[in-house]
């Protein structure tokens, strides 16, 4: 998501927008970004500096890491950051910035629900959905 440096004054402006998945390059085997992610951005320049809030909303499609079950997750955050003038030519690109902001928030650990029960070791029955016969 460019955005010209010259359009952003005193006062704060609001900026809408959307990242396409492939231009995050983030899936892995485990999870993957579905459809685009929608960016709010409001930006004001205070000297030498831009100001950005930023608003983010995507899904993603992600494996549980206890039973192997996929599931959709829809996720929004909100965030700020400062930008030097100095440090930009004529546009500022923040897909990096955003980028970024998804892998740090990105769980250890993938779970479809917070007591989900996995699957049995012996026999690989889900223990969400059925009672296991092993002893």
């Amino acid at each position: 998501m460019q955005i010209e440096i010259e359009k952003i004054r005193d006062e704060p402006i609001a900026i809408e927008g959307e990242i396409s998945a492939s231009e995050l390059d983030i899936d892995t085997s485990d999870a993957k970004l579905i459809g685009n992610l929608k960016v709010n951005c409001s930006l004001q320049r205070i000297i030498r500096e831009i100001l950005a809030d930023f608003e983010i909303s995507f899904s993603r499609e992600i494996m549980c890491s206890r039973c192997l079950n996929k599931y959709i997750e829809n996720s929004q955050d909100k965030f700020r950051m400062a930008y030097n003038t100095a440090d930009f030519a004529d546009s500022l690109n923040v897909n990096d910035d955003i980028r970024e902001r998804i892998l740090l928030n990105f769980p250890m650990k993938l779970l479809c629900k917070t007591d989900c029960k996995g699957i049995c070791p012996n026999c690989g029955v889900d223990l969400n959905s059925e009672q296991c016969q092993c002893k």
